[in-house]
This record gives C-alpha cells, sequence and structure tokens, in this order.
C-alpha cells in the first residue's frame, strides 16, 4: 500500500502521479478534514478525484480513518524543502506531522504536535524554482514544471510542457525503487522536491515529523541524520 497525494499546480510529480503509483500498488489519498488532520480514502482512478477547499483535489470514496496510514509501506509526502536531517518544511499546519506519528515505528519516538499550534517558523509563501539556488529568496509563485521523457527516469526537468504523468512515472519506476532497500520491512517516508529545495537546513518544531529520504529531479536520496547526503 502507498499512502500518496494528489500535486497541484506545479508540485512535483503532476497531478496523474496517483494514477501512475496505482499500477504499481494499492493508493491511499488524503482528505483534510476541518481540524487540519487527515483522513484517508482509496484512490480508485481520476474520476473518483473531485475539486476540494485550498484548491486541492481529493477522493471521494468512503473514508477509513485517520489510522488508515498505519497501514501503507510507502508514504509520499509534499514538502517546500527539506535539510540533510529529514526535516521537512511544510506549509504551516502540520497535517502531515500529525498523520506521520500514527506509523507504528514513530509512535513511541517522536511525540504528537498539537493540534491547534501551527509552527511557529512561518514558512516561505511559495517555493523557488528548481534553478534557484537554496539561498536565494523565493518568487511569488512556484515555476512550471518540467518533466523528464516517459521512457526514462527522471535526470533533470526539461522544457515546459511535458506530460506531467512523465514526472510521475519516472518517480514511480526508478527512484522510489532504488530507495525502497529493506521495503517493506520498514514504512519508509519520502518528500518529493525539486533540487533547489535540499537545503543545509530548515527551521523545525520538536513535533516536527523528519523524513527518510527524498526524491529530486537528479535522483533519490536517503537522509544522513547527521552530516551527509548519500544517494
Amino acid at each position: 500500500m502507498i499512502a500518496a497525494y494528489v500535486p497541484i499546480g506545479t508540485e512535483p510529480g503532476g497531478p496523474d502521479l496517483p494514477e501512475v503509483l496505482a499500477a504499481h500498488a494499492p493508493v491511499l489519498l488524503p482528505v483534510l478534514l476541518p481540524d487540519g488532520d487527515l483522513d484517508w480514502t482509496r484512490y480508485t482512478g481520476p474520476s473518483s478525484l473531485a475539486p476540494a477547499p485550498r484548491g486541492l483535489r481529493e477522493p471521494t470514496g468512503p473514508r477509513l480513518g485517520v489510522a488508515a496510514i498505519a497501514t501503507a509501506a510507502l508514504i509520499l509526502v509534499p514538502a517546500l524543502a527539506v535539510d540533510h536531517r529529514g526535516h521537512r518544511l511544510g506549509k504551516g499546519g502540520g497535517s502531515y506531522d500529525r498523520a506521520l506519528t500514527r506509523l507504528p515505528a514513530r509512535v513511541a519516538a517522536h511525540p504528537s504536535p498539537p493540534v491547534s499550534s501551527p509552527p511557529t517558523s512561518a514558512p516561505p509563501p511559495s517555493r523557488p524554482p528548481a534553478s534557484v539556488p537554496p539561498a536565494a529568496a523565493p518568487p511569488a509563485s512556484r515555476p512550471p514544471a518540467s518533466v523528464p521523457p516517459a521512457a526514462a527516469p527522471p535526470a533533470a526537468w526539461p522544457s515546459p510542457g511535458a506530460p506531467p504523468a512523465s514526472a510521475a512515472a519516472g518517480f514511480a519506476r526508478s527512484d522510489i525503487s532504488d530507495l525502497s532497500v529493506g521495503w517493506p520491512a520498514r514504512q519508509l517516508v519520502v518528500a518529493l522536491l525539486y533540487d533547489g529545495e535540499l537545503l543545509d537546513e530548515v527551521p523545525g518544531e520538536p513535533h516536527d515529523q523528519p523524513v527518510d529520504a527524498v526524491i529530486t529531479p537528479r535522483g533519490g536520496f536517503t537522509l544522513s541524520r547527521a552530516v551527509e547526503w548519500t544517494k
């Protein structure tokens, strides 16, 4: 089982990511609850998605409950940035931090985040483009995503306008497989990023839940909590 999400706008992976992943394993998708927590629903195809608040696209099937994420062996999460320790910068709502505490291996290791308090460090209004160094200030909006040909794993993001499914296919076909050594013996949490979003350090709170790996246009990276990135 893969717990994923529907990328919006120019987020990495493209809007067809769930459909590509579903060719490899059953897929769970999140439904944002009024309190900011995440319920989960089984993805059954593009027609099962509907517009939702905040510009999201969410599944319309039966709700499986907030604990359903614990049934997934691979969890894909969105992020604005990640550092070498695995600290993830989200959009400030804490939804995924709360959800990830329900993974069996993390229940004892990480405290649950507060229900009503977002992180004190405000995230940037939008993510930087892939071509801008991490230190550069983010622009007002994210640049158009571009993707590699569907026949090859993503080594770079070529011209804008290529089918977003190509990027999703590359993620599902190559880098996720490369990162899944030992999977599903343990649950793997992976963030999808652009290259410029791998940072030396991102702000965090004690309750923030780290990721185990990231996938960027350059490939997949497992994270060292000490000093270095390792491929």
